[in-house]
């Protein structure tokens, strides 16, 4: 789609759009011009002026299925409103039209129904009368893109197109998310040997190097995306991520306020502002930006955590305990902010304190809860009490393998798989 922003046919109709919006004259935009014109603000960050064009052509067409599905997902993805989106998408005249049902089903991942959005989207296949590869591989990009990677693999073994482009692109997409970086990145590089200038790709690249932490080749992807575009904000975070990751905090700060100038709502790259300006001592600063991020609609407590975390990176352990003790007030010792503080204290050092943390998030949550046993197992690994790790390595394994390979992958040869974890060869450390 980058692509066609730059073509003379759309550079006309924005301008003929902009002629219309501001001088109140031009030439027939069409509902599909239009929508594209709404896109493209959107891809620049410009939420407002995208809503503006969609009621636009609202207006013109009322009930168009690209406009009003569009408005729909911006309204589900930006204010975070599920039934507005509803509303919204529930206005859309040919309901038969598959962008509906891919909006309705989007609309129940968000909304945490994704069983449901499966079956919807099954019973819409079993009537739909167009191409049915399309179908499916658009369906299993959805649930990708929400990283629900095992709807996604269900639906990607209906396709027979095992050459087309977008299975191999979502083929490699849950290959990395099950820690499958080789062929993964053998994926997504062959995919770039057919596309060199597509972005999606070298960005899915430079994301599968971040995660098995080849840091500075994620960056040198990155900076190819960058080169083919450099307005591309997917690019721009990554290499921002990259740069922080490496230390380099001057740099990173540069490209994540490069990414704010785009998106200034984002709150969760407020938020990672927010720990480079701890990392660089600058501890108002970043809790200027935990404000900013908090009014960006970040979660209220978990803001209180982040906090915790700045005041006691710089020393103030006393002033970070009052905002850990009221996050967990106001929640009332929600799993996600015990687990949450866990995770700070251990990225900070406090291996004690993290231990005790995830004890207690242990005894408040049941068999559904999976998070934070690789971390547990790591705090028993670094403190020396072996017997301790290997009991914690065992339920690490089993209850969560993605996050024990993130967070104890490092102790064991590259490419080993989580079951294979056992006590550490202390050569490798």
């Amino acid at each position: 789609m980058d692509n066609y922003y730059h073509t003379p046919q759309f550079r006309r109709a924005l301008q003929e759009y902009e002629n219309l919006r501001d001088k109140g004259f031009g030439s027939y935009l069409d509902a599909e011009e239009l929508t594209d014109v709404a896109e493209y603000y959107q891809t620049q960050g410009k939420t407002k002026q995208a809503l503006q064009a969609l009621d636009m052509a609202l207006k013109i067409f009322p009930g168009a299925t690209s406009p009003t599905t569009l408005k729909a997902r911006i309204i589900l993805l930006m204010e975070q409103n599920p039934e507005k989106a509803t509303e919204i998408v529930e206005q859309t005249a040919d309901k038969s039209d598959v962008e509906y049902a891919y909006t309705k089903a989007e609309i129940m991942i968000v909304n945490r129904q994704v069983k449901a959005a499966h079956k919807y989207l099954q019973k819409r296949l079993n009537t739909f009368g167009g191409d049915e590869e399309d179908f499916i591989l658009d369906a299993a990009s959805l649930f990708a893109d929400y990283d629900e990677h095992d709807y996604a693999e269900k639906w990607l073994q209906r396709s027979t197109l095992t050459d087309d482009d977008d299975y191999k692109e979502i083929q490699a997409r849950i290959m990395m998310s099950r820690g499958m970086f080789d062929e993964s990145e053998r994926i997504f590089n062959e995919l770039i040997d057919r596309d060199p200038f597509s972005n999606t790709y070298w960005n899915q690249l430079a994301s599968s190097q971040y995660m098995r932490n080849n840091i500075k080749d994620s960056i040198t992807s990155s900076e190819y995306a960058l080169a083919i575009n450099p307005d591309d904000e997917e690019a721009i975070l990554n290499k921002a991520n990259g740069l922080f990751t490496l230390g380099n905090l001057d740099e990173a700060r540069n490209y994540y306020e490069r990414f704010l100038k785009k998106q200034p709502n984002n709150g969760a790259v407020l938020q990672e502002m927010a720990f480079l300006l701890s990392r660089l001592g600058k501890t108002e600063e970043a809790m200027t930006y935990i404000d900013k991020a908090e009014q960006a609609g970040i979660d209220k407590d978990l803001a209180n955590v982040t906090r915790g975390y700045v005041l006691l990176e710089s020393n103030k352990g006393e002033q970070a305990g009052e905002f850990f003790q009221k996050a967990i007030r106001q929640s009332h010792s929600a799993p996600k902010v015990i687990f949450h503080i866990g995770i700070a204290v251990y990225d900070l050092g406090y291996l004690n304190f993290a231990k005790k943390m995830l004890q207690v998030l242990f005894g408040h949550v049941g068999p559904e809860w999976k998070d934070g046993y690789a971390y547990y197992a790591r705090c028993c690994y670094e403190l020396g009490d072996e017997v301790e790790f290997l009991d914690a390595l065992k339920d690490a394994i089993r209850i969560n393998p993605d996050e024990a390979r993130q967070v104890l992958g490092d102790l064991y040869p590259e490419e080993t798989d989580p079951k294979d974890y056992g006590l550490p060869n202390p050569d490798l450390n």
